[in-house]
Formats: C-alpha cells, structure tokens, sequence
C-alpha cells in the first residue's frame, strides 16, 4: 500500500494540503499518516516557569489535537485510510524521521509563506524539509 505523510498545523494551507492529500490517497489506494509536531523550541523557553511550561504543553497539545481533526475530517471525505501521529521534535527533522520510518512514498504539506530577510534568517520547515526528503513532496500554495 501507498504511503502520504501529512504534517498539519491550524492553517488554511494544511486544511487545503488535508484535502490534496485525501484526493491523491483515494486516487492511489493509499493511506495517510496525518502527524503533527510539538515544536521542542516552543516547550524549551527559557523565559517561562516550570507551571507556565506545563499550561504551554497543554495548549500545544490542545492545538494539535484540533489540527489532527480537522484534517482527518478531510481525509474521511474522501474514504481513505488514515492514521493520526503526534510527536515532539524539530519539525523538519521529526517530518524527515517519519517520512523514512513509515516508508512514505509521498509528503503533502503547506508552504510556510515567510517573505524577505525573515525567509533568508529563517527559512520555513517546508523548505528544510524539501532540502532532505526521502520521498517526492507536493508542496501546496
């Protein structure tokens, strides 16, 4: 069986990479793995109390779970296989990680629509992520 790895966020551009993605898997018979990262920059603030860390992880944990069933309501309409992941991690690199655990034949995601200085300081986890693949990606706009 085919493989799509999904990574999500509370976007508009994953919520439209959910639906391309449940498209391509009734198309190909293939199953989706929907996966979302808690940023370990985000949950490593050194700027926060340890009780402030814990309300921060529940509402990273609350916005992923939201993302996860947003997307995979997308992917139901379309009758495919799915399965929903979370981890904590480096984006990019949890992204990559998975993709090669799972044997992903394809990753859909959105593009991060950093522009300028902040794009060449910064670049977006769909760029780092494009750079080391294992797997073909459809980037969505």
């Amino acid at each position: 069986m085919k493989k799509i790895l999904l990574p999500v966020e509370d976007s508009e551009l994953c919520r439209k990479a959910s639906k391309i993605a449940g498209a391509i898997a009734k198309a190909l018979n293939a199953k989706v793995f929907i996966f979302h990262v808690i940023s370990e920059e985000e949950l490593n603030r050194k700027d926060i109390s340890p009780e402030e860390k814990m309300k921060l992880k529940k509402e990273l944990e609350k916005r992923a779970k939201k993302s996860l069933r947003i997307a995979e309501r997308n992917i139901k309409k379309f009758n495919a296989e799915y399965e929903s992941i979370v981890k904590e991690g480096i984006p990019h690199e949890e992204i990559i990680d998975t993709a090669k655990k799972i044997k992903a034949n394809l990753i859909v995601m959105g593009s991060h629509g950093r522009k300028g200085i902040a794009k060449l300081i910064d670049p977006s986890v769909s760029e780092k992520t494009l750079e080391h693949a294992p797997c073909d990606i459809v980037l969505v706009y």
